[in-house]
């Protein structure tokens, strides 16, 4: 296209923007960056810094940073598209609640959770009056909402919300167990903080037989939270260390504080032996 069009067309720069996408989901977030930030270049040049097409490249620059844990910077690009995608579609639009539900998980990671949690009750509440019964949006808000209250304490509501997005997934992907995974691993880590970790066991040993090898984060925290039980329970402690040792292996380096998360609850859970 560059040879056809030259370097500053738009159509180059939607190229530029799908192979940033293919990258992403090969797990090459930091070269899918570069592809974003030279697309969002082509257009500011040749549409306009007010063009539409630059809330979805901003939108998917956000989720790049954030898989690669530059959440500060994640920010900004968010925010404007959010704010572009409003003044076009309203407040209502379902890539506002999209662009919210991520620029709270950068505030999440963080540690801004009392804002997290009112952008992820907002976005709740959007996609609830958008879908009407289980869609998978409306679960993986759900899932996000209860990880921020269990962070703040509220642990009932997070177990409510967690049910209610586990309900969802297995409604909507019946024959795809491997999607229920984060919802019931979320469901134990609730359990053990109401000091239920026996009734957590059964549902985190089945999201760790069902969680797929292609989703780290998803793997990590189900590997950890199974950890977590066999701690509460009394459990098999060579295997408690396995689990949280396998949670670290899987991230990738970018979530560095996740991984240094759960090497400080390892030697703190070794040492209380």
């Amino acid at each position: 296209l560059e040879n056809l069009y030259g370097p500053m067309h738009p159509l180059v720069a939607a190229a530029r923007v799908n192979l940033g996408l293919s990258l992403a989901d090969a797990g090459a977030p930091e070269e899918a960056l570069v592809e974003y930030q030279r697309g969002v270049e082509i257009i500011t040049v040749t549409l306009g810094a007010d063009h539409p097409y630059l809330a979805t490249i901003r939108n998917d620059q956000g989720l790049a940073l954030l898989q690669v844990g530059r959440f500060e910077e994640a920010v900004p690009p968010l925010e404007q598209a959010i704010a572009t995608w409003t003044a076009i579609h309203g407040a209502e639009d379902h890539r506002v609640a999209m662009a919210t539900d991520n620029l709270a998980t950068a505030h999440f990671q963080l540690g801004h959770l009392e804002q997290a949690l009112q952008m992820q009750q907002r976005v709740v509440e959007m996609l609830r009056a958008k879908h009407d019964g289980a869609h998978p949006a409306t679960a993986i808000a759900l899932d996000n909402l209860g990880q921020t209250e269990l962070r703040l304490g509220l642990a009932e509501q997070a177990l409510e919300h967690h049910t209610a997005a586990l309900a969802m997934r297995r409604d909507v992907f019946p024959e795809d167990p491997a999607k229920h995974a984060r919802s019931l691993a979320s469901m134990g880590l609730a359990l053990i903080e109401l000091g239920r970790a026996s009734e957590a066991l059964p549902p985190l040993e089945q999201a760790a037989a069902v969680v797929s090898a292609d989703d780290p984060s998803v793997r990590s925290m189900v590997l950890w939270s199974l950890a977590k039980a066999l701690h509460a329970t009394g459990g098999d402690r060579a295997r408690m260390r396995a689990l949280a040792e396998q949670a670290i292996e899987v991230l990738p380096e970018g979530q560095a504080g996740e991984i240094a998360e759960i090497r400080s609850w390892l030697s703190e859970a070794e040492g209380e032996g």
